[in-house]
């Protein structure tokens, strides 16, 4: 049989991918009705109700300062109540604001910037709403369409709270973190940017050979002459911009540095040189007279970021109204080093690996991901890869930031060289009895075979350095004290390694990478994947079924007392669950009753047949059955529950569902490696 061919879902992570908070499925394929809404491309000004401060023109619906928690645009389409329907909107011209659809009581998600939206909603009313939030809305709306679900796509939500903590592997082997360009309108310098006797104007050649490119302009005011945007941070981050020689030659920048003091540097855009470097900066020539100009700060809270034109070095001056500099993508990102550029506008612009999307996951080499999910962990170590900060103490050793490409792929790599005994370390108030876990990524700067100790609570492991990055762990037991952890010589032997990346967590093995910049701690929520709705819009399984999940990367490892995975349901009481217990065994659990294997994972089927629960791991059939009444449909399938914080760390390749109980010979056949 093609097993794929008769499944009712497949999730293959390798096959799809993932964004907007949904990890995608390869079946089913989605099937809808018919259009409901009338005029939803806005061709002309009928069919819609509109509420203050709304307009149709120019075939899109506008709305200025439209009222809070009011109406903007409704239409009564006559939906059928309980019904899930498909609605998608764009929004254009985004100036300020929220909006969400409303399908009666319930809502969709809130939106704030420009974007093409698409989303399920069960009308709980006959009416399609779009409606303002907690601020006025302030922009366009176009291409409005609501259509039933008759098959639903299959697609797992997915939620890992709001934050940039969380990282993965990449199908190249490097690290991949969310990036944000904290500036507004980045390559607008006309808009929210404040001009100080300075003006600016567009259309000139660009490093990238667009016309994108912004001329920085002195008055004839005998002053400084700069243009500045506000941002509140308060973290290690890095401001660039590429910039170019006009008439004139100097471009000065001011705002914190990595110390926290405000100073001043300038560069001078003729010779490629600095004139003075307080920031750590760092000017990258991109060709045809462009640099790329990149400096460290660290603020705290709100600052402006001051970009001054000089016609050479940072004075008063008067200009003549015309002559200045060239510049181009304005960017200020967390973290030691200068990224691709993300273009922003209203608000902030994103890339990467973001909030809430999953981590498809190519660690230790794999050519095909798999779907990472991982417990919530909070990042105790306060700078973890600026080791020059004064938050790490440093004893008869050297560092030297951004000195080699990083685990990352990005010059943010810190050198650290000693001649003997050397500590570097930072101070922590350990829990008593509670496991922790340090790491670090290493890499030799030179030899290949450079030993080295982790070290925590007194006690240490002895590494090696090689070649290659390798992330390096130590697990122990804290006592109760402030002590010391971090990195130290092995028997007072001279050093010289590369080093990124430090992580202090509390549990009893490391979880993925969380980048710190801010001084403090940081938590990344745990990730959490959700299929619903199974019985209404993908198959009704109200009997026989074969579930198949290939979990074979997971990790049935440590202390903590349950780990809960994968979670099948019926309704609220009547489910299914696989789980690891800290011994090393895997269950599987229907109602209160417990039957499976022993270090269960790897390819596992939970088959119903005739109300009897039967499991399969490996290619064997458990002699252990459990019995199970329900006239119930499967409903909702759950990856990571993560229940009372009980957590584990899961790695799912495949899923699929069948709507029958297939054969014992076809379940053998299914799970073999």
């Amino acid at each position: 049989m093609s097993f794929f061919d008769d499944a009712s879902l497949a999730f293959l992570p390798s096959g799809g991918a993932g964004k907007d908070g949904k990890a995608y499925s390869i079946k089913p394929v989605p099937e809808y009705g018919s259009e409901e809404v009338t005029n939803g491309d806005f061709a002309t000004d009928s069919d819609w109700v509109k509420g203050a401060g709304v307009t149709i023109s120019g075939e899109k619906c506008e709305c200025l300062n439209t009222t809070p928690y009011n109406y903007a645009l409704s239409q009564i389409i006559q939906l059928t109540v309980n019904k899930t329907y498909l609605v998608s909107y764009e929004i254009l011209d985004y100036v300020s604001g929220e909006i969400r659809v409303r399908l009666g009581s319930n809502m969709g998600t809130t939106r704030s910037s420009n974007g093409v939206y698409q989303e399920n909603i069960v009308a709980q009313n006959t009416d399609f709403i779009l409606q303002t939030v907690a601020s006025s809305f302030t922009g366009s709306i176009d291409n409005v369409s609501v259509k039933e679900v008759l098959v639903d796509d299959g697609d797992f939500t997915f939620s890992r709270g709001s934050n940039l903590a969380a990282t993965r592997v990449g199908p190249t082997g490097l690290i991949e973190k969310g990036r944000e360009n904290l500036l507004t309108y980045s390559n607008e310098f006309d808009t929210t940017w404040v001009k100080s006797n300075a003006s600016v104007t567009s259309g000139h050649a660009g490093y990238d050979g667009s016309t994108d490119a912004w001329k920085l302009i002195q008055n004839t005011t005998n002053t400084f002459h700069f243009i500045y945007e506000n941002v509140s941070v308060s973290s290690i981050c890095t401001l660039s911009i590429y910039a170019k020689a006009g008439e004139y030659s100097g471009i000065s920048f001011f705002f914190p540095n990595v110390g926290g003091t405000s100073t001043a540097t300038t560069f001078n855009l003729s010779t490629g040189t600095f004139v003075n470097n307080t920031h750590n900066a760092t000017a990258e020539s991109v060709g045809n007279g462009w640099y790329r100009i990149s400096l460290l700060s660290k603020p705290s809270g709100s600052q402006n970021f001051n970009i001054y034109v000089n016609q050479t070095t940072q004075q008063s001056e008067a200009g003549d109204g015309t002559s200045g500099i060239y510049i181009q993508d304005a960017q200020l990102e967390i973290g030691l080093a200068a990224t691709e550029v993300i273009e922003s506008g209203a608000t902030t612009g994103k890339a990467g690996l973001l909030e809430d999307e999953p981590r498809f996951d190519y660690s230790g080499g794999a050519t095909c991901p798999s779907l990472l999910l991982e417990p919530s962990r909070t990042q105790l170590v306060t700078q973890t890869e600026y080791f020059g900060a004064s938050s790490w103490v440093k004893q008869n050793c050297t560092i030297t930031s951004n000195y080699a490409i990083s685990p990352e792929g990005v010059n943010n790599a810190s050198r650290i060289v000693s001649s003997g005994v050397f500590f570097l370390y930072q101070l922590f108030t350990f829990t008593n009895a509670v496991e922790y876990t340090l790491s670090f990524y290493v890499k030799s700067n030179g030899s290949g075979n450079d030993s080295f100790r982790l070290y925590a609570e007194g006690n240490s492991a002895t590494k090696t350095a090689t070649n290659e990055w390798v992330r390096h762990e130590y697990t122990f037991t804290g006592q109760g004290t402030n002590k010391d952890f971090g990195l130290r010589d092995v028997g007072g032997s001279s050093l010289d390694i590369l080093i990124w990346g430090a992580q202090l967590e509390q549990g009893s093995y490391p979880t993925s990478y969380i980048p710190n910049h801010s001084g403090g701690s940081v938590t990344r929520g745990y990730d959490y994947s959700n299929l619903l709705n199974i019985d209404t819009n993908i198959v009704d399984i109200t009997g026989d079924f074969t579930f198949f999940v290939d979990n074979t990367g997971s990790l049935i490892k440590g202390t903590e007392v349950f780990h809960y995975f994968i979670v099948l349901f019926w309704d609220a009481v009547t489910n299914i669950r696989y789980y690891s217990t800290s011994n090393g065994s895997w269950y599987y659990r229907p109602d209160n009753a417990y039957a499976g294997h022993t270090n269960s994972v790897g390819k596992q089927i939970i088959k119903y047949e005739n109300g009897v629960f039967y499991h399969f791991l490996n290619g064997n059939k458990s002699a252990s059955t459990l019995t199970m009444a329900t006239t119930n449909s499967l409903s909702q399938i759950q990856f990571f529950a993560n229940t009372g914080g009980r957590a584990g760390y899961l790695d799912i390749k495949q899923a699929l569902l069948f709507d029958t109980a297939l054969s014992d010979a076809d379940c053998i056949t299914l799970t073999t490696l």
